[in-house]
């Protein structure tokens, strides 16, 4: 029995996890427009991510395809083999959306696993309304995640996007008593070390968050094998537990950042700033970089010593931004070598913002100071048109729009390369 401590922040939990699943299974609705535009940019990162090694040996020992699995059962595939490769390639690059409320990558683990899991006869409405209730209901919980899940070591793409993936799932199967047990069960599947960001295991966590959202669904529909799993115990255990409270069901479309740059989200401001000054910045002697506590968190200082650090790097990308006017793919691989990245990265001071208070939600800023300059930034959202081009860069084919059924997205796929 937990502590008489613990009970109250127990119960918080809990109680908030139960109403806002009762919610999405009460009022489904789907968010056209949203749906799509995370589907498509989650495909978008699935073919981009063909050439992340530790993902296609990993893909390989499995013996999987290197190709989007489009429903296991249909392609021989198991589901939850297929939910993994799904997220890991969407992942790979750190270029799909994040939740901004909870920081998790949620469009790629909830979409890789209901692309996996979905039958072929599902239709467009019902797919966009599992894929809206996953987001809906992390939506609602969020302030039980930020900060304090976060500072408690856990990525979150790892452990709460696999809880959205669960409704997800739950929702395409119409049973919310299974989803409930599905989501207690998860927490004896799910993990992800913040600590390990820097690191190809990033995508390894969300190749894991969706396999495990499957995996705890079959498991909650087998009578008897998991018991009676808790759902408080696994909000105390994850750092979930707290006195917060529950968000509104409301539409906020916003709060789902689609990126523009392969990297972690946190580094967007700061390149944005980069790219806008890039002339009155080439100069400067010293540029000072002051940024928000859990933007800091989220990326590192250090000169990267492998691609996926480049990804995180903060001092990093805005040299990379100033000196080869670009952060893309091919920009962070060989700017990693580029002596004159190298000479910007050495000018740049990067400090922490003293006076921000506790944060209730993720919201990536960057100021930028020199003697030429001193300009602050926020998140700037990519329009519909950067994502379709996205899209269009990762091969020559039409987007696969509207959703319609899993049958006619297959059709306009095909076998999407990895």
């Amino acid at each position: 029995m937990p502590h008489n401590g613990h009970a109250t922040e127990d119960a918080a939990f809990e109680d908030a996890a139960r109403t806002a699943l009762a919610t999405v299974f009460a009022r489904p609705r789907h968010e056209w427009e949203l749906d799509e535009r995370t589907l498509l940019d989650t495909l978008a990162c699935i073919a981009h991510a063909h050439q992340e090694p530790l993902i296609v040996r990993e893909s390989r020992l499995r013996g999987l395809p290197r190709t989007l699995v489009l429903n296991g059962a249909v392609d021989g595939v198991g589901v939850r083999d297929a939910a993994f490769v799904n997220a890991a390639f969407a992942h790979g690059q750190d270029f799909d959306d994040t939740q901004l409320s909870t920081t998790a990558h949620v469009s790629s683990v909830v979409w890789a696993a209901l692309l996996a899991a979905a039958p072929p006869e599902a239709d467009g409405a019902r797919l966009a309304e599992a894929s809206a209730a996953g987001r809906r209901f992390l939506r609602m919980l969020s302030p039980f995640v930020v900060p304090r899940h976060l500072r408690a070591g856990w990525h979150a793409t790892g452990t709460t996007a696999s809880l959205a993936a669960v409704v997800a799932l739950g929702v395409l199967l119409s049973d919310e008593a299974t989803t409930w047990r599905a989501v207690g069960i998860a927490g004896s599947l799910i993990g992800g070390l913040r600590a390990n960001n820097m690191t190809s295991l990033k995508a390894l966590h969300a190749g894991r968050a969706a396999e495990n959202a499957v995996w705890a669904v079959d498991l909650a529909r087998q009578p008897g094998w998991a018991g009676t799993p808790s759902v408080a115990a696994l909000g105390r255990g994850m750092g979930f537990a707290d006195t917060g409270r529950l968000l509104p069901d409301a539409r906020e479309d916003a709060d789902v950042l689609a990126k523009k740059y392969p990297t972690c989200s946190g580094t967007h401001p700061a390149i944005e700033l980069a790219l806008a000054e890039r002339d009155r910045l080439a100069a400067a002697d010293a540029i000072e970089l002051t940024v928000p506590p859990l933007v800091a968190e989220e990326t590192t200082n250090a000169w990267p010593d492998s691609l996926p650090q480049a990804r995180m790097g903060l001092a990093f990308t805005v040299a990379l931004a100033l000196a080869a006017g670009r952060v893309d793919d091919a920009a962070l691989r060989t700017g990693l070598g580029d002596r004159a990245v190298r000479s910007v990265f050495d000018r740049i001071a990067v400090h922490i913002e003293p006076d921000e208070p506790e944060p209730a939600r993720y919201e990536p800023w960057a100021r930028i100071e020199s003697a030429r300059i001193g300009r602050e930034q926020g998140l700037v959202a990519p329009t519909d048109a950067d994502i379709r081009r996205k899209w269009q860069a990762a091969g020559d084919r039409p987007a696969p729009t509207p959703l319609k059924s899993m049958a006619t997205l297959g059709q306009a796929l095909g076998e999407l390369p990895c």
